[in-house]
């Protein structure tokens, strides 16, 4: 599904179809397997033959393709230095830079291809050249920022709730708690089972220092792609909006509140300055959540 540079889709509806899906998924305690596609230089990449092959393959009337193929027949460009103007030299490959239909021209090119490997695939998603689902007809995949993301039910009670969480329940820890000598990690001395006082002289090794081990080396880092690695995350920053593996929106609030907080503190010295009205602080602050939002 297109939602690039087609009226009346937006990077929202996109984001809101990966949320529903993790939703529906993890709804079912099933696992769903996201890849994040990145296609290096995209606009510049796109074999003009392909162009071509992609308009007829989605039906489009044999005239259309004539006079576009027109329109990128002969052409030359120039690189311009100052006042200065290189030599002619002709462009074979991608689609013309700041041209209109440039835009429409590639979405149809990603329309097209991407009906070529979606058996097996149920969906994709595009925006203009982010796909979130690899050298596809032409078009280079940045393997270096493509990234795999792995949905599934995360086990509340494994999942840290402070900056220093318990070894035993994960729940932060304070001043009454003893440090694991084999994990390093902080233990309640509730959790700990030590009687009496905590001092710096015991020896304490607490009892899921082995499990917690074992569950990082299990972890995998990295899936492998027709013999290249690609790396698994935990969380993608996808179309402006934080996408975690375990469901749901609160590392996207998170992020985006991280990010007014240090629009703020960058507007902070004209918002104190005594010169400016209340209506140019106003004016300043709209803009800056236009930028950030």
């Amino acid at each position: 599904m297109q939602f690039g540079f087609v009226p009346g889709k937006s990077t929202t509806d996109a984001i809101f179809l990966v949320r529903q899906l993790q939703e529906k998924y993890l709804a079912k305690d099933k696992t769903l397997f996201l890849a994040f596609v990145d296609l290096e230089k995209a606009f510049d990449r796109v074999p003009r033959s392909l162009i071509w092959w992609s308009m007829r393959k989605l039906g489009i009337d044999e005239r259309l393709v004539r006079a576009v193929r027109a329109m990128y027949r002969d052409a030359v460009s120039k690189v311009r230095v100052g006042n200065v103007y290189s030599e002619e030299f002709r462009v074979e490959v991608g689609v013309h830079q700041g041209s209109v239909l440039s835009p429409l021209l590639f979405i149809i090119v990603l329309q097209a291809i991407t009906e070529e490997f979606k058996t097996g695939c149920p969906w994709e998603l595009l925006y203009a050249d982010d796909l979130a689902l690899i050298e596809l007809k032409g078009l280079r995949v940045n393997l270096a920022k493509t990234k795999v993301l792995i949905s599934r039910k995360v086990d509340k009670s494994q999942t840290p709730s402070d900056r220093w969480p318990c070894s035993i329940c994960r729940k932060g820890v304070g001043r009454n708690s003893i440090r694991c000598t084999k994990c390093k990690l902080w233990t309640h001395k509730r959790c700990s089972n030590v009687k009496g006082r905590l001092t710096r002289n015991i020896v304490f090794v607490c009892g899921r220092s082995g499990a917690i081990n074992t569950e990082n080396a299990q972890r995998p880092s990295s899936a492998t792609f027709q013999g290249e690695k690609l790396e698994i995350v935990d969380s993608f920053h996808y179309l402006g909006d934080q996408v975690s593996s375990g469901g749901g929106c609160a590392e996207s609030a998170t992020a985006r509140v991280r990010i007014a907080w240090a629009k703020f503190r960058e507007l902070l010295p004209l918002l104190v300055t005594k010169g400016l009205s209340l209506r140019v602080k106003g004016r300043l602050c709209m803009n800056s959540h236009a930028t950030w939002q």
